[in-house]
């Protein structure tokens, strides 16, 4: 039996950081269709019919691009939050 780690995070409605022991990935859609990049570039499209049991998913292999594509989407989603956080800091208190 082996430990296993995952946490999925909101970056914003429909976009998803996943983090686990081997690695990151972002995720994009909801629940019955959704796209996935993961750090080393492999790409996940998957479809489903909720409620079903069916759904079908296509895997495409690892490539530099879509690793790349990964750090730029990941790191424009991190410049987000931290200038929303700035933004909400500079924000007078509210009256109360």
């Amino acid at each position: 039996m082996g430990f296993r780690y995952r946490k999925r995070i909101q970056i914003l409605p429909f976009v998803y950081l996943n983090l686990s022991a081997r690695g990151a990935s972002l995720s994009f859609g909801r629940r019955g269709a959704h796209y996935t990049v993961s750090s080393t570039g492999k790409r996940t499209a998957s479809v489903g019919l909720p409620g079903t049991g069916m759904s079908y998913t296509r895997t495409s292999k690892a490539s530099s691009r879509g690793a790349w594509a990964f750090w730029i989407v990941a790191t424009l989603a991190a410049l987000a939050i931290l200038a929303w956080i700035w933004w909400q800091a500079r924000q007078p208190p509210a009256a109360g």
